[in-house]
């Protein structure tokens, strides 16, 4: 292989890869979330971002929970999470309580339509994973170990 041919692989595989990554972050499962959102009468009017799933997610798995807690969860910034409790405390997907004795920490729950949502957005990381696996089972054992070498190469140069 030449170093020009080798070059163009590299940019392809690069492009390819921002493709990806953009589209299996946001887009994909954005839409997704969407669709299975509105398919639902009672929870048409939600539009639910990527970050707020997430969020409803730790909430549901956690409950109750306060926003540090939230925020070390899942990489979000404390600020970034008292946006998006608002957001979901204006929507009616959670709830915001003070424990017996402790009136200066908040701690969140979810409402019932809170957790329905968070049912969505389990299910489409659900989806998501169900369809790689799909997608792999037409590699080699030999792909297939290729493919997550690379994979954890990219996760320890980055993370």
């Amino acid at each position: 292989m030449t170093d020009n041919t080798k070059t163009e692989i590299l940019n392809q595989l690069s492009n390819n890869l921002d493709t990806f990554i953009n589209r299996i972050g946001t887009e994909y499962p954005q839409k997704v979330i969407t669709a299975s959102l509105t398919s639902n009468d009672s929870l048409k009017s939600f539009e639910i971002k990527i970050n707020e799933g997430r969020v409803i997610e730790c909430i549901r798995t956690n409950q109750p929970i306060n926003a540090i807690s939230i925020s070390k969860r899942t990489g979000i910034t404390k600020s970034g999470i008292s946006k998006i409790m608002g957001k979901l405390k204006k929507k009616g997907l959670i709830n915001a309580t003070h424990l017996t004795g402790n009136n200066k920490e908040i701690f969140y729950t979810l409402t019932a339509e809170g957790g329905v949502v968070a049912n969505a957005h389990t299910q489409v990381y659900e989806d998501i994973n169900r369809h790689y696996t799909e997608i792999l089972q037409a590699y080699s054992e030999d792909d297939l170990n290729i493919i997550n070498h690379f994979l954890q190469d990219m996760i320890n140069a980055f993370f």
